[in-house]
């Protein structure tokens, strides 16, 4: 049993653990700026940090356009070299203790996911390794934004 944060990215529904998420951020659309790599941005206690859209990580359809006029949500998550990077979601569904199951030998393969968890109502969800989507974004960047996102 793991404490997890419930979110929805398109019309699914992922989790990952409260432990993983330094700060759920609920911003306009007008604070953003735009890095010298063209990566929209946000000033976060003093820092610029980069804004990515995680359904671009997932292959799934945002239910909310790109637009700099609206709030939206991001998932504000420190990676191991201490660097930080924050990721747009659709909706927080809840916070709550979800039962964590392995992966089936056919799932396990997907990167960037490391289990699946029973929500409340019984239904399954992934499980997403923030951790690894930020250091994929990281990757991203550093190869000229030219590759793939997806997992």
């Amino acid at each position: 049993i793991v404490d997890a944060l419930v979110f929805k990215v398109g019309e699914s529904t992922y989790i990952v653990p409260t432990q993983d998420v330094q700060e759920i951020l609920e911003l306009k659309g007008e604070t953003l700026s735009y890095l010298a790599s063209g990566c929209p941005a946000v000033r976060i206690h003093d820092q610029m940090v980069p804004v990515e859209n995680l359904s671009d990580y997932l292959d799934a359809q945002s239910m909310k356009s790109v637009d700099n006029s609206q709030n939206f949500i991001a998932l504000l998550i420190r990676l191991k070299d201490r660097s930080n990077v924050a990721f747009r979601i659709d909706e927080i569904v809840s916070q709550q203790q979800i039962v964590v199951r392995p992966l089936s030998e056919h799932l396990s393969r997907l990167p960037g996911f490391t289990a699946v968890g029973v929500l409340g109502n019984g239904e399954p969800a992934l499980i997403l390794s923030m951790g690894f989507i930020g250091e994929c974004y990281f990757n991203w960047i550093h190869k000229g934004r030219e590759s793939r996102r997806t997992l």
